[in-house]
């Protein structure tokens, strides 16, 4: 797997509480030897763009596990 197909499985959501921000989750990166690592997940929120703007991270969280 490579890091592009990690990126792609992904998963998006936003919430209601937080209009204008789409959260994406990814989960399972590659370890140092390029091998599918389910221990980890990152949740990065971004602002939608506008007006021919590039998206804005607001916020971005990692998460490992043992």
């Amino acid at each position: 797997m490579t890091q592009r197909e990690a990126q792609e499985m992904a998963t998006t959501f936003t919430m209601p509480e937080l209009p204008g921000i789409t959260f994406t989750v990814e989960r399972g990166g590659l370890d140092p030897d390029g091998k599918p690592n389910p221990s980890w997940m990152q949740i990065t929120g971004t602002r939608d763009a506008e007006n021919d703007e590039e998206a804005q991270v607001v916020s971005r969280i990692g998460f490992a596990g043992p």
